[in-house]
């Protein structure tokens, strides 16, 4: 895929890009490359530990891995970084759906569609 050889180009001359390694890390997560993702966006995330999109999409990769625990508590942290980011409280939702607690997820999703009604 060509964006992601971009983003391998822009990162072999500055390995710590942060916007180079989360866009690879979502272009790894969407091809389903699961745990390259997880490094890179968590590397993009350490780079920039406020960010509630880079927080949001580590959160979705360790959602795909298995790992719902896990990305329940970064998607808590991209909300409370960013409280306005309807798809860190989406996400967080889902997160907390798939642990079974339906009355959090559907607080998250209310969160979600007050920001974005488009998530409705």
């Amino acid at each position: 895929m060509e964006a992601a050889r971009l983003y391998r180009h822009i990162l072999r001359k500055k390995a710590n890009h942060p916007d180079a390694l989360h866009r690879l890390g979502v272009v790894e997560l969407q091809t389903g490359a699961t745990a390259d993702a997880l490094v890179h966006l968590r590397r993009a995330t350490q780079l920039r530990p406020d960010d509630g999109a880079f927080l949001t999409d580590y959160g979705i990769a360790l959602a795909a891995s298995g790992r719902a625990a896990n990305a329940e508590a970064i998607l808590m942290r991209a909300v409370d970084r960013a409280p306005t980011h309807a798809p860190a409280w989406c996400n967080l939702g889902d997160a907390r759906a798939e642990r079974g607690d339906e009355p959090a997820a559907a607080e998250a999703y209310r969160r979600a569609i007050a920001l974005m009604p488009a998530y409705a």
